[in-house]
């Protein structure tokens, strides 16, 4: 199974692609932007996926922008 992920570079991320790894599937780290509808459905539409794991958050709640949480949180899932 070819699975893409968000938010690969964290620390649930790096996590869970070497475990899917280990289990036997191809893992691909989004590149795209999670606030650019256009990136992703680009993006999306060239890998050939079978299934996404969502993982990708600002997950510091003192983050000092707070728009940014809320694009990436709420618009970006």
């Amino acid at each position: 199974m070819k699975i893409l992920v968000t938010g690969a570079e964290g620390l649930t991320g790096r996590q869970f692609m070497k475990s899917a790894a280990q289990a036997g599937h191809e893992t691909v780290a989004l590149r795209s932007d999670l606030t650019s509808a256009g990136d992703l459905v680009e993006e999306v539409a060239s890998l050939g996926i079978d299934a996404v794991v969502h993982l990708g958050a600002i997950s510091f709640v003192a983050h000092d922008d707070e728009r940014a949480i809320y694009d990436v949180n709420l618009f970006g899932t």
